[in-house]
């Protein structure tokens, strides 16, 4: 079923507020899990990384190896990475990062290292938040109720197909194009044959949702 829900602002505000009473209405189009696509005040400097950790008991280590496939791109953490201090075993991760030689270069050998420490978003302004469970656990966990900016999406997932985990969930970050996300409600009949004709072409899939297709 799925709920999607947008909202633009005319200058900076109360986005993920906004966004939560939107997804707070549509809890009955799915509470597997809740995601944001939120914009906020472009960052002056590198971009602004979101990130998942299966493993929070490895997370210091995993991203000292993280730090350095960007030193390897020429690039390193503008500040010191957070990340939510909830008791679950998966972590959300906010990095702010120098901007890398290439982007998409860099954002490809990240990606092989998905299994420790997944990359789900890059952009100047662009951060998604997503997990398990309803708009109002989510927003809680992560604080999205008071995250200022000018637009952004909301998405309430109920799963059909592929499983439920915070890295399934919407939205996606259409890599490795900084500052771009998608959500999507229904099903893709040909995912299986297209997908197979992009990873043909190099094309990393992380996830088995059809949606990051698009």
């Amino acid at each position: 079923m799925c709920g999607i829900a947008g909202r633009i602002l005319n200058t900076p505000g109360q986005i993920g507020a906004d966004l939560l009473a939107l997804m707070d209405a549509q809890m009955h189009r799915g509470s597997d899990s809740t995601g944001f696509a939120l914009y906020g005040i472009p960052v002056e400097r590198g971009y602004l990384v979101r990130a998942m950790s299966p493993k929070r008991s490895s997370l210091s280590a995993d991203l000292e190896e993280f730090r350095a496939t960007l030193k390897a791109h020429g690039s390193d953490f503008l500040e010191d990475p957070t990340w939510d201090n909830a008791e679950t075993q998966h972590a959300s991760v906010r990095m702010v990062i120098d901007e890398p030689k290439n982007l998409a270069a860099w954002v490809r050998d990240a990606d092989t290292f998905s299994d420790h420490l997944e990359v789900q978003s890059v952009g100047k302004s662009l951060e998604i938040i997503k997990d398990l469970d309803s708009a109002s656990d989510v927003a809680e966990k992560h604080g999205v109720q008071d995250f200022v900016g000018t637009h952004g999406l909301g998405h309430a997932r109920l799963a059909t197909e592929s499983s439920v985990s915070p890295t399934a969930s919407h939205p996606f970050w259409a890599r490795p194009f900084p500052d771009v996300a998608i959500v999507h409600n229904g099903q893709i009949t040909n995912y299986f044959l297209s997908r197979n004709r992009l990873e043909r072409k190099g094309y990393r899939f992380m996830t088995e949702n059809d949606s990051e297709l698009l």
